[in-house]
């Protein structure tokens, strides 16, 4: 069984990455534009754009409220076009991420790409086992 943290590497990251891809190349980027905005190479753009890359769970950022979040992430890179700056990437990266375990998606991912773990609440728990924010 995969960890919380193995899920958000291998999928979590991954389908960012192919959400913002998607949301920038609709925006008329080109592949070697949309590259040093994300920090990846021309290659991974490409992977992304043919399905090579993150298909597992990327009918999860489809839907809002992550498809307003990925579009609104997308305009930050495209305002830096002209001067990549990665920090802006890793920063809308992490804040989505962020965003996607508050709203509890991670366990909808989790659980799609590992049926065992069942009604699961690892993430939202303190160390006696409550969870967070409640007494």
């Amino acid at each position: 069984m995969e960890l919380p943290q193995e899920v958000e590497l291998w999928y979590v990251i991954p389908t960012i990455r192919k959400a913002l891809v998607t949301e920038l190349k609709k925006q008329g980027l080109k592949q070697k534009e949309i590259a040093p905005l994300l920090g990846i190479t021309e290659s991974a753009v490409s992977q992304y754009m043919r399905d090579k890359r993150a298909c597992c769970c990327y009918d999860a950022f489809e839907k809002d409220p992550l498809k307003s979040e990925i579009k609104r992430s997308a305009d930050m890179l495209l305002k830096a076009k002209g001067a990549p700056d990665p920090a802006i990437a890793m920063k809308e990266i992490t804040r989505l991420c962020r965003m996607i375990k508050e709203n509890k998606i991670i366990c909808d991912i989790h659980r799609k790409q590992n049926p065992d773990v069942g009604k699961c609440d690892i993430c939202f728990c303190d160390e006696e086992g409550r969870e967070e924010g409640k007494k």
